[in-house]
């Protein structure tokens, strides 16, 4: 027999007889009738990764409005009288997290034409379990206790510049928020 046929020969019965080396946990007892006993040991694992689900606003897909109407409110621009926003939002956080952060951020509303209100003209406010970011900063680390909180946060215009009359705001003008939740 060649050299290559014994290696050959040799790796497939290596090959061949390899699961008959790893043996599992196991025991024999071999006694009378009725006292035998034999143990194995089996050990179990899960691995759970960090999550975050948030959600601000309506579930899915849409991307709530609140908007702010000084005509309806019947406040004067300027008044720093504060005009409440059409809704509350409801928000939602799961996670396991033990620590986390909630950050906000945007740009300023235009009215298309040049002039601007700052996104910091609105103050927002927490119902109590998830504390709301104000624009352009975050929340500071907190924990969620339990895991699963529900709130509403509501918000307000602070009225208290004189602008030009438009429309301010919306998608398409600056008005869009992206609220981000991070484990810490």
């Amino acid at each position: 027999m060649t050299l290559r046929k014994l290696m050959v020969a040799s790796a497939a019965a290596t090959t061949l007889c390899a699961p008959m080396l790893a043996t599992a946990e196991s025991d024999l007892s071999v006694a009378a009738a009725g006292s035998a006993s034999a143990q194995a040991n089996l050990d179990f694992q899960i691995i759970i990764p960090s999550f975050i689900f948030f959600q601000v606003g309506s579930p899915g897909t849409t991307i709530d409005l609140v908007t702010f109407d000084l005509a309806t409110a019947l406040e004067e621009p300027g008044s720093t009288n504060p005009v409440p926003g059409s809704s509350t939002i409801s928000v939602d956080l799961r996670t396991n997290a033990s620590q986390v952060r909630i950050a906000a951020s945007g740009g300023d509303m235009d009215d298309g034409s040049g002039n601007l209100i700052a996104l910091t003209d609105i103050t927002a406010t927490a119902g109590g379990t998830i504390p709301v970011p104000d624009f352009g900063a975050d929340t500071g680390l907190f924990a969620p206790v339990g895991g699963v909180l529900n709130d509403t946060w509501s918000y307000s215009y602070d009225n208290t510049a004189v602008v030009p009359a438009g429309t301010y705001g919306g998608a398409a003008n600056g008005g869009r928020v992206t609220y981000t939740a991070t484990d810490i």
